[in-house]
């Protein structure tokens, strides 16, 4: 019998379904897509029909052990469909929309409450800038997931309290509080 390259993701429950109490809602640039977090830490993905907005449940990621705080875009090309997500336990997830595999996932002991794509300047890169319940703004490779710097105040550790990347003029806005 010939091999297949067919793969059919099944999840299984028990006597009920899993309640999907949304935490983080993801939509994507084309509108037709959409990604919802919950805090059982299952990730669901919804085909959206743009013009009467009806929404058809497509797939249920099964990854996360906490709830999912944070989903962003993975990639810059509409067609490139993958998002990042992160949870209360400190795990990140690189998900690809049209199959659902998670193609890359790390445990970090940061816990993310916000986390923004950007596109950096004369690159093809993607970062992600993320800052949550630690003192710093981490930048991170959205597929390998790893830290590739930090921004820091060694003069108040409590610095950030809100981000923005503003895409237009491609600076970096944040707040020092106040």
């Amino acid at each position: 019998m010939p091999g297949t390259n067919l793969i059919v993701p099944v999840v299984l429950w028990g006597k009920y379904a899993p309640t999907h109490c949304v935490s983080a809602v993801y939509l994507s640039r084309d509108q037709k897509t959409l990604v919802t977090g919950c805090y059982d830490g299952q990730i669901c993905i919804w085909a959206v029909d743009p013009e009467s907005l009806k929404m058809t449940p497509r797939c249920l990621l099964v990854g996360h052990t906490a709830p999912v705080t944070c989903l962003s875009r993975a990639s810059i090309i509409q067609d490139n469909n993958f998002i990042v997500s992160s949870s209360e336990a400190g795990e990140m997830c690189t998900w690809d929309l049209v199959d659902g595999k998670c193609r890359e996932s790390v445990k970090l002991s940061q816990i993310h409450t916000n986390i923004q794509a950007y596109h950096m300047c004369n690159s093809e890169d993607l970062r992600l800038f993320c800052n949550g319940y630690y003192a710093e703004i981490l930048v991170m490779d959205p597929f390998s997931l790893e830290i590739l710097f930090c921004l820091s105040s060694k003069m108040n550790p409590d610095w950030i309290s809100a981000l923005h990347m503003h895409v237009v003029t491609k600076e970096l806005i944040y707040n020092t509080g106040g």
